[in-house]
């Protein structure tokens, strides 16, 4: 799981694997990316490390 912040939206959210977010799904969370998938397209997400890694 990693909280992320989505643009335009005042609260972070949960991002687990499973999840459907705005017509993609979470495949997969590592600790400093994220790889969602809608139907064929497939995208990867760099995640922002907290300063107390």
């Amino acid at each position: 799981m990693a909280i992320v912040e989505k643009p335009g939206e005042p609260d972070y959210l949960r991002l687990f694997e499973g999840q459907s977010l705005d017509g993609w799904t979470v495949i997969k969370v590592e600790r400093s990316k994220a790889f969602l998938t809608s139907g064929v397209q497939k995208m990867e997400l760099n995640l922002a490390l907290p300063d107390n890694r």
